[in-house]
């Protein structure tokens, strides 16, 4: 029988962010092809790579894990780890935006974009 990968593990500053409540990372590489009239496909040209995230957090009575929004806000630099199956991800980069909602049969929520770059990759 496999076993499936366990859900994701976001941290920031080096603690789980506990009430995360889903993740999607995209790696980006931005390359381009290099097209010429004789060979056609003749190659490609590296581009800068990036990598954005979304993620979403439950927002609990007791008040706010992290004050994203402020920190979004505040064009702060942050790093995060993302832990996925057996690779640790270390990416810096900026919150793009930091959207609070509320709704009638739906728990309070808090939903972040991220783009930035990757430090790190490790296999654990």
């Amino acid at each position: 029988m496999s076993e499936y990968s366990k859900p994701y593990i976001l941290a920031y500053r080096g603690a789980a962010l506990a009430e995360v409540d889903s993740v999607d990372v995209t790696f980006t590489s931005n390359d381009k092809p290099v097209k010429t009239m004789l060979k056609g496909l003749a190659g490609f040209s590296d581009g800068a790579e990036e990598v954005s995230m979304n993620f979403s957090s439950a927002l609990p009575l007791a008040g706010f894990e992290v004050d994203f929004a402020a920190l979004c806000m505040g064009h702060r630099t942050v790093q995060f780890a993302v832990k996925e199956a057996n690779a640790i991800t270390t990416l810096e980069g900026r919150l793009m935006t930091a959207q609070s909602k509320s709704g009638v049969d739906n728990p309070n929520a808090l939903s972040m974009t991220f783009a930035g770059k990757m430090l790190s990759r490790i296999f654990v």
